[in-house]
Protein backbone atom coordinates (compact mmCIF):
# COMPACT_ATOMS: atom_id res chain seq x y z
CA UNK A 1 0.00 0.00 0.00
CA UNK A 2 0.87 3.20 -0.84
CA UNK A 3 1.36 5.96 1.65
CA UNK A 4 -0.53 8.59 -0.48
CA UNK A 5 -3.41 6.36 -1.05
CA UNK A 6 -4.23 6.15 2.97
CA UNK A 7 -7.26 8.36 2.56
CA UNK A 8 -8.98 5.57 0.77
CA UNK A 9 -9.13 3.25 4.51
CA UNK A 10 -12.19 5.44 5.30
CA UNK A 11 -14.16 4.02 8.12
CA UNK A 12 -17.33 1.80 6.99
CA UNK A 13 -17.37 -2.11 6.83
CA UNK A 14 -18.60 -2.02 3.47
CA UNK A 15 -16.79 -0.19 0.80
CA UNK A 16 -18.07 0.79 -2.76
CA UNK A 17 -15.81 2.61 -5.61
CA UNK A 18 -17.99 4.06 -8.71
CA UNK A 19 -15.53 4.74 -11.85
CA UNK A 20 -16.97 7.52 -14.33
CA UNK A 21 -15.34 8.95 -17.24
CA UNK A 22 -18.03 11.14 -18.94
CA UNK A 23 -20.44 13.72 -17.49
CA UNK A 24 -23.53 11.33 -17.88
CA UNK A 25 -21.66 8.71 -16.10
CA UNK A 26 -20.52 10.96 -13.26
CA UNK A 27 -24.30 12.04 -13.14
CA UNK A 28 -25.37 8.08 -12.75
CA UNK A 29 -22.57 7.04 -10.33
CA UNK A 30 -24.09 10.44 -7.53
CA UNK A 31 -27.25 8.90 -8.44
CA UNK A 32 -26.35 5.66 -7.40
CA UNK A 33 -23.92 5.63 -4.36
CA UNK A 34 -27.23 7.52 -3.00
CA UNK A 35 -29.21 4.44 -3.88
CA UNK A 36 -26.54 2.38 -1.87
CA UNK A 37 -26.83 5.05 0.84
CA UNK A 38 -30.56 5.30 1.15
CA UNK A 39 -31.10 1.22 0.66
CA UNK A 40 -28.74 0.00 3.08
CA UNK A 41 -30.40 2.65 5.64
CA UNK A 42 -33.57 1.23 4.84
CA UNK A 43 -32.71 -2.64 4.19
CA UNK A 44 -30.16 -3.39 6.99
CA UNK A 45 -30.46 0.07 9.10
CA UNK A 46 -26.92 0.97 8.29
CA UNK A 47 -25.92 4.30 8.93
CA UNK A 48 -23.98 6.44 6.32
CA UNK A 49 -20.63 6.05 8.62
CA UNK A 50 -21.08 2.15 7.93
CA UNK A 51 -20.39 2.38 4.45
CA UNK A 52 -16.96 3.48 2.59
CA UNK A 53 -17.82 5.19 -0.65
CA UNK A 54 -15.41 6.34 -3.31
CA UNK A 55 -16.28 8.29 -6.34
CA UNK A 56 -13.89 8.67 -8.94
CA UNK A 57 -13.89 11.33 -11.63
CA UNK A 58 -11.73 11.26 -14.64
CA UNK A 59 -11.24 11.60 -18.31
CA UNK A 60 -14.16 13.66 -19.72
CA UNK A 61 -15.62 13.72 -15.90
CA UNK A 62 -12.84 15.51 -14.30
CA UNK A 63 -13.67 18.83 -13.97
CA UNK A 64 -16.73 18.03 -11.93
CA UNK A 65 -14.79 17.23 -8.91
CA UNK A 66 -14.00 21.29 -8.68
CA UNK A 67 -16.23 24.29 -7.21
CA UNK A 68 -18.27 26.50 -8.74
CA UNK A 69 -15.33 29.25 -8.77
CA UNK A 70 -13.28 27.48 -11.29
CA UNK A 71 -16.66 26.70 -13.53
CA UNK A 72 -17.68 30.25 -13.37
CA UNK A 73 -13.81 31.09 -14.95
CA UNK A 74 -13.34 27.91 -16.99
CA UNK A 75 -16.70 26.59 -17.68
CA UNK A 76 -16.31 26.91 -21.65
CA UNK A 77 -13.34 24.84 -21.67
CA UNK A 78 -14.63 22.65 -19.37
CA UNK A 79 -17.25 22.42 -21.47
CA UNK A 80 -15.50 21.39 -24.54
CA UNK A 81 -14.56 18.46 -22.77
CA UNK A 82 -17.25 16.89 -20.59
CA UNK A 83 -19.94 17.83 -23.63
CA UNK A 84 -22.63 18.86 -21.03
CA UNK A 85 -24.40 22.11 -21.34
CA UNK A 86 -26.87 23.75 -19.07
CA UNK A 87 -30.32 22.29 -19.51
CA UNK A 88 -31.68 25.83 -19.12
CA UNK A 89 -29.81 28.23 -20.93
CA UNK A 90 -28.18 25.78 -23.80
CA UNK A 91 -25.04 27.20 -23.04
CA UNK A 92 -21.37 26.35 -21.25
CA UNK A 93 -22.18 26.32 -17.41
CA UNK A 94 -21.06 28.70 -15.12
CA UNK A 95 -20.95 26.37 -12.23
CA UNK A 96 -20.64 22.77 -11.39
CA UNK A 97 -24.13 21.26 -12.42
CA UNK A 98 -24.11 18.50 -10.46
CA UNK A 99 -23.69 20.19 -7.16
CA UNK A 100 -26.17 22.64 -8.00
CA UNK A 101 -30.23 22.24 -6.48
CA UNK A 102 -33.52 22.51 -8.26
CA UNK A 103 -32.46 20.79 -11.72
CA UNK A 104 -34.28 17.59 -10.79
CA UNK A 105 -34.36 14.95 -13.35
CA UNK A 106 -32.99 18.04 -15.98
CA UNK A 107 -29.79 16.44 -15.33
CA UNK A 108 -28.12 12.62 -14.96
CA UNK A 109 -27.81 13.13 -11.36
CA UNK A 110 -31.68 13.47 -10.75
CA UNK A 111 -30.97 16.36 -7.74
CA UNK A 112 -28.68 13.82 -6.08
CA UNK A 113 -25.71 16.67 -5.73
CA UNK A 114 -22.44 15.81 -4.82
CA UNK A 115 -22.12 18.02 -1.89
CA UNK A 116 -24.99 16.29 -0.29
CA UNK A 117 -23.27 12.99 -0.85
CA UNK A 118 -20.22 14.04 1.35
CA UNK A 119 -21.95 15.05 3.42
CA UNK A 120 -22.65 11.77 4.45
CA UNK A 121 -18.81 10.68 4.08
CA UNK A 122 -18.49 10.01 0.07
CA UNK A 123 -14.98 10.96 -0.87
CA UNK A 124 -14.01 11.74 -4.83
CA UNK A 125 -10.64 10.68 -6.07
CA UNK A 126 -10.14 13.99 -8.93
CA UNK A 127 -7.87 12.71 -11.80
CA UNK A 128 -4.92 14.73 -11.90
CA UNK A 129 -3.67 13.25 -15.05
CA UNK A 130 -6.78 14.74 -17.00
CA UNK A 131 -6.31 18.02 -14.61
CA UNK A 132 -3.20 18.71 -16.20
CA UNK A 133 -4.54 18.13 -19.23
CA UNK A 134 -7.28 20.43 -18.76
CA UNK A 135 -4.32 22.73 -17.37
CA UNK A 136 -2.54 22.45 -20.44
CA UNK A 137 -4.77 23.03 -22.68
CA UNK A 138 -5.99 26.15 -20.40
CA UNK A 139 -1.91 27.44 -20.29
CA UNK A 140 -2.26 27.10 -24.18
CA UNK A 141 -5.52 29.53 -24.31
CA UNK A 142 -4.94 31.99 -21.40
CA UNK A 143 -1.03 31.82 -21.23
CA UNK A 144 -0.83 31.54 -17.47
CA UNK A 145 1.64 29.26 -16.01
CA UNK A 146 1.03 25.55 -15.49
CA UNK A 147 1.76 25.90 -12.36
CA UNK A 148 0.13 28.61 -10.73
CA UNK A 149 -2.95 27.38 -12.37
CA UNK A 150 -2.55 23.80 -10.31
CA UNK A 151 -2.60 25.52 -7.38
CA UNK A 152 -5.93 27.41 -7.94
CA UNK A 153 -7.35 23.89 -9.16
CA UNK A 154 -5.97 22.19 -5.96
CA UNK A 155 -7.35 25.07 -3.88
CA UNK A 156 -10.80 24.34 -5.87
CA UNK A 157 -11.54 20.68 -5.29
CA UNK A 158 -15.04 20.16 -3.98
CA UNK A 159 -15.60 18.47 -0.48
CA UNK A 160 -13.50 14.93 0.15
CA UNK A 161 -11.62 15.48 -2.91
CA UNK A 162 -8.14 14.38 -3.46
CA UNK A 163 -6.36 14.99 -6.39
CA UNK A 164 -4.99 11.07 -7.08
CA UNK A 165 -2.19 10.50 -9.77
CA UNK A 166 -4.65 9.17 -11.84
CA UNK A 167 -7.99 8.29 -11.92
CA UNK A 168 -7.45 4.46 -13.33
CA UNK A 169 -4.86 3.85 -10.54
CA UNK A 170 -7.10 5.25 -8.12
CA UNK A 171 -9.07 2.59 -8.98
CA UNK A 172 -6.33 0.17 -8.41
CA UNK A 173 -5.86 1.60 -5.07
CA UNK A 174 -9.66 0.97 -3.98
CA UNK A 175 -9.69 -2.82 -5.48
CA UNK A 176 -6.35 -4.13 -3.63
CA UNK A 177 -8.29 -2.13 -0.31
CA UNK A 178 -11.17 -4.05 -0.81
CA UNK A 179 -13.64 -2.04 -2.33
CA UNK A 180 -16.43 -3.46 -4.99
CA UNK A 181 -15.96 -1.69 -8.64
CA UNK A 182 -19.38 -0.15 -9.77
CA UNK A 183 -18.65 1.27 -13.23
CA UNK A 184 -20.97 4.01 -14.75
CA UNK A 185 -19.68 5.41 -17.54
Amino acid sequence: MEAQDEWMELPGRHRMVFDSISAGGFGQALVFANNVIEENRLAYDLDPSQQAIIMIVRHAATMFGYDDALWAKYGEAFTKRAALLDPRTKAAPVRNLYNATGYGQELANGGVTISSLAAQGVHFAVCGRSTRGMIQGLVAETKLKAEDLLEEFKAHLLPNGHIVPAGIVALNRTQERGYAVAYTG
